[in-house]
């Protein structure tokens, strides 16, 4: 890699350090647990076939 491409510029900060999640799988879970999903009347134009079921509400 050619370091000559990036250039200096005086008064830039330096980046910052992302925080890594400690587990992904758990925030994962967490997401998909509060995740409320309901139906779209948007979601029927052009799919005669789909139908929202009351039961998994």
């Amino acid at each position: 890699m050619a370091f000559n491409q990036f250039q200096y510029y005086s008064g830039t900060l330096p980046g910052k350090i992302r925080k890594q999640p400690t587990d992904p799988e758990s925030a994962e879970t967490a997401y998909k647990v509060n995740r409320v999903r309901t139906f779209e009347k948007s979601w029927q134009s052009g799919r005669e076939w789909l139908q929202e079921d009351p039961e998994t509400q």
